[in-house]
């Protein structure tokens, strides 16, 4: 990122923090008040009061609990304290370290969230075996034992809902077993009536958007639980409102991360599996599920996974075959469609395919305006895909941690994008923080005879004037065509350095020649791509696809530094071109001219 002085920082600041909410900024001041004064610092387990089977509530009924999705598949391992999150795995010898040091924060949250406790609980379920009981209860204890003040990263109010929720189904996975041993139980329910009631004091208006909504579902668990109204009602009202916030008109979630978006519609399910199927809420809450439920199956690529756009990263949720069969068991409905080309205009994203082909296009915002933090500069980047083989990929999400691939992973040069100048599309810094942003304009997806085009375009935040427009075209089902046009309305003959980034999946391997790249899959299937108007050169990049793993892949560089306005592009051909050349002519209206393979084809353009 790059450094700034003492006015630029200012300003940093400023950019930041103008988009935030009011109540944001009032939160942010008194809980960094709270966790200075100590205020928070309370010891959360009484020895006076006991708990009663009458405090729990009869209310609750969780109706598919064995076909719920499990985010956490290595529960063999945590039977020997061995603990993999985000591709690391962590032994503990004797006693949990439940603030690891060296581990980051990201994975010590997952260690709090307890997402392994209900398979633990499923498996106990399959075999009635006692080693997942006694891990189960050795686990709490421990935790219960060693967090008895209210501080540091166990106690965040995230991971606190995440562990609310699992420590619930948990209980009903271990019920008969856990009523057996009173004294457990007691100490188990009134941590779990604390954790709940800490919860609700400190939900994250600080924050917001999924992590509010995830406090919200854990005060409506608890409050149901517990047969506390105050705590349900406040849950049902804070997701009621988050809802209608954050779940776009398209489906989408405002955050634009595919990611996040099954995490919230994750959430959205365990809802309606607690609440009373008949009443209101629920036809709410399946109504939401059932628009999420369409954009998920509109957006995940031909082998099942999800686009790795906005901090997106394919371990840590459940696949979306998973969440599919989970709404399904819970009589949720929603629409498929299967048509060529799919437009989600309020998140962004833009899909043209066929039987062998798919791209999947960013051209939405960065990210909700007042909680930008998951947001890349990817604008007008794409995946690419062949018969379910990954060929032009995007960078993903390394993870969270301040540094080099945090900053990489964000960075317009990790995306299949332009670049001008060196400067990124938004001004993104420190891990989550996004200050001016890049908007993008006049963005549609048309079809007109054999040809399909997306378009649309954005001024970089950093670089006053300067406009990138972009066409990705279908033509027919032979090839498509990438078009950039970099223009600066202010000055006609400034000079601009452009690259243009193309990012290809590791096992694609590559052959160069002067005018054109030959790319082979794994499968051995063969591609062209042919540049004009730009010079290219291979560079070094990584592919994050999960949490915790780099990939070293080549990326192709287009370069050249020219006086504006500038036209640069590419084709993208499914198929090996023995001959093949693209001219390009005019200015203000530019005209293609494409051989290939003795078939010529002339495009014409207003540019």
């Amino acid at each position: 990122m790059r450094k700034y002085n003492i006015l630029g920082n200012i300003k940093l600041y400023l950019n930041t923090f103008r988009y935030l909410k009011p109540e944001q900024v009032y939160y942010r001041i008194l809980n960094n008040f709270k966790r200075k004064t100590g205020i928070l610092r309370k010891k959360h387990i009484s020895t006076t009061s006991v708990f009663t089977d009458k405090e729990i509530s009869k209310i609750i009924d969780i109706r598919t609990l064995q076909e719920r999705p499990i985010k956490y598949s290595e529960s063999d391992k945590v039977l020997e304290n061995k603990f993999s999150f985000l591709n690391k795995e962590v032994y503990f010898n004797d006693e949990i370290d439940w603030v690891p040091e060296k581990t980051g924060k990201l994975w010590t949250f997952n260690l709090n969230y307890f997402d392994y406790l209900p398979e633990l609980g499923r498996k106990y379920q399959e075999t009635k075996k006692q080693v997942f009981y006694k891990k189960f209860e050795e686990l709490v204890k421990d935790w219960i034992g060693t967090n008895k003040i209210v501080r540091g990263e166990p106690w965040h109010p995230y991971p606190t809902s995440r562990r609310i929720v699992n420590w619930i189904l948990s209980y009903y996975l271990f019920k008969d077993k856990i009523d057996k041993e009173k004294n457990f139980k007691n100490i188990f329910l009134k941590s779990l009536y604390f954790q709940t009631s800490y919860l609700n004091k400190n939900p994250e208006y600080d924050v917001m958007a999924n992590h509010l909504l995830t406090n919200a579902k854990s005060l409506l668990f608890g409050g149901l639980f517990f047969g506390n109204t105050d705590w349900a009602n406040k849950g049902r009202k804070i997701l009621k409102e988050q809802i209608y916030e954050q779940i776009l008109s398209d489906g989408g979630h405002f955050e634009r991360s595919p990611m996040y978006h099954c995490e919230i519609l994750f959430d959205v399910l365990d809802c309606i599996n607690i609440v009373n199927y008949n009443s209101k809420f629920n036809e709410f809450l399946k109504s939401t599920a059932g628009r999420m439920l369409s954009f998920l199956e509109g957006i995940l690529l031909p082998d099942g996974n999800i686009p790795l756009f906005s901090d997106s990263s394919s371990n840590g949720i459940p696949e979306g075959e998973q969440i599919f069969a989970y709404a399904k068991s819970l009589s949720v409905e929603w629409e498929s469609n299967k048509s060529r080309i799919l437009k989600y205009p309020e998140s962004g994203y833009y899909i043209m395919k066929d039987e062998n082909e798919f791209m999947i296009i960013d051209g939405g915002k960065i990210g909700a305006d007042y909680q930008p933090g998951h947001g890349h500069c990817d604008l007008f980047s794409y995946e690419y895909l062949i018969d379910n083989e990954k060929i032009i990929v995007d960078s993903g999400n390394y993870g969270y941690e301040t540094g080099e691939i945090r900053d990489y992973c964000r960075s317009t040069g990790a995306h299949n994008t332009v670049m001008i100048d060196g400067n990124e599309q938004s001004e993104i810094w420190a891990s989550f923080r996004v200050a001016r942003r890049a908007v993008p304009k006049q963005v549609k997806l048309i079809e007109s005879g054999k040809i399909k085009t997306f378009m649309g375009f954005y001024s970089p935040a950093e670089i006053p004037g300067v406009i990138h427009k972009r066409w990705i075209h279908r033509v027919g089902n032979d090839f498509w065509i990438i078009l950039d046009k970099i223009e600066n309305k202010y000055s006609k003959k400034s000079k601009h350095e452009i690259e243009n980034f193309i990012h290809l999946h590791p096992d694609i391997k590559i052959k160069c020649s002067n005018d054109k790249i030959f790319l082979n899959t794994k499968s051995n299937k063969q591609l062209t791509i042919i540049p004009f108007n730009t010079k290219y050169s291979l560079i070094d990049g990584y592919y994050c696809p999960e949490f915790g793993k780099k990939i070293k892949n080549e990326v192709i560089n287009f370069n050249k530094k020219e006086k504006l306005p500038f036209f640069l592009g590419y084709l993208i051909i499914p198929e090996k071109i023995k001959k093949g050349n693209v001219k390009l002519s005019g200015n203000g209206k530019i005209s293609l001219d494409i051989h290939l393979d003795g078939t010529n084809y002339t495009l014409k353009f207003n540019g």
